[in-house]
């Protein structure tokens, strides 16, 4: 069955699904590589590398593995075989390449963020977006771990995020881990030219072997307010009283605050931008 026959269906029950071959006819599928993206662009990017792999990522600080370099560089560090990330960057830096891939049958609205994904032996964290997203593999393969919103109990929020998980990889993929052992995990492995549909709220985690390049576009209307509430008491007083001392440390008086790696800000300087400084949370991070 084609996704444009199931989407709406999809999108209301709020279930992932696979679109297997979603994008295998696309041309970005039929020629983009590490190395031919780096004949074609010579251009600086903002990477991460030496990543971990032992722990969830945002336990470090994002500062010990940022790196601006040229992209043929992290393109040269991704075929030595080194844990190395271009993450969601937005697509716009490649000039032309969004015209390689049509993403408009699949995320049925204009996105409003179109993101590339290149790396080698990636392992990102648990999380979820606040906003449906659709990720389509182009090269490489990568490894999916979903798990539905009411389990966020068991999933170790970080207190000052809590919307990313401070489990390891290891707990996250293992058959065996008991403290996992009664959450129900969505599992698949993406090849070139499938499409993940992770509707907004559901945890997600992503790695890949080796080298790999995805694109995803976050689309649709965001979390509303009372979701947000619903997160933050699931999360725990642990929770209450990080975001609330976030928000007068350093939203109010305005300390330095530690950046995690692939994370925003702390929840409470958000809170305290959107509330004091009527700005809007951040629609995906």
């Amino acid at each position: 069955m084609r996704w444009r026959e199931v989407r709406d269906q999809v999108r209301g029950e709020a279930m992932p699904l696979v679109i297997a071959g979603g994008v295998a006819q696309s041309t970005a599928v039929r020629n983009w590589s590490p190395q031919a993206l780096a004949r074609r662009f010579d251009i600086t990017v903002d990477a991460a590398l030496d990543l971990p792999s032992g722990h969830a990522p945002y336990m470090d600080d994002a500062k010990a593995h940022a790196a601006r370099i040229p992209f043929s560089e992290l393109v040269n560090r991704i075929e030595r075989g080194e844990r190395c990330y271009l993450h969601q960057a937005s697509v716009e830096q490649f000039e032309g390449l969004l015209d390689e891939i049509d993403l408009t049958d699949l995320t049925a609205v204009s996105p409003y963020f179109v993101s590339i994904w290149i790396g080698g032996k990636t392992r990102g964290g648990l999380h979820f977006d606040p906003a449906d997203n659709v990720l389509a593999q182009i090269y490489g393969s990568k490894r999916a771990v979903l798990v539905a919103p009411e389990y966020i109990r068991a999933l170790r929020v970080l207190p000052d995020i809590p919307h990313k998980s401070g489990l390891s990889p290891e707990e996250i993929e293992s058959e065996d881990d008991q403290q996992l052992s009664r959450i129900e995990r969505w599992r698949t492995t993406l090849d070139p030219g499938d499409v993940l549909y992770i509707p907004r709220g559901w945890w997600h985690y992503l790695a890949s072997p080796g080298a790999s390049i995805s694109i995803n576009a976050w689309h649709g209307d965001v979390l509303p307010v009372k979701e947000w509430l619903r997160v933050f008491f699931r999360a725990g007083p642990r929770a209450w009283g990080r975001i609330t001392r976030d928000f007068v440390w350093y939203g109010m008086l305005g300390r330095p605050y530690r950046q995690r790696l692939f994370s925003p800000p702390p929840m409470g300087v958000d809170l305290h931008r959107m509330l004091v400084k009527k700005s809007e949370l951040p629609p995906v991070a």
